[in-house]
């Protein structure tokens, strides 16, 4: 079973499109990216890429 199919058939469709009528000047958050996104996780669990609270501080 592909991993995609476990959301049920139109998650990410549903997803992109609640994305865009609640954030309507958001970009980026097309069906495509937001699987990419989801394959991006799923390759790189846990938060190897999120920074340090230092270097977000301004």
């Amino acid at each position: 079973m592909r991993r995609g199919s476990t959301w049920g058939n139109k998650f990410v469709e549903n997803l992109a499109a609640n994305i865009k009528i609640s954030f309507p000047d958001a970009t980026g958050y097309s069906v495509i990216n937001l699987k990419y996104m989801a394959k991006f996780a799923a390759a790189y669990p846990g938060n190897e890429f999120v920074q340090q609270l230092v270097a977000q501080i301004p």
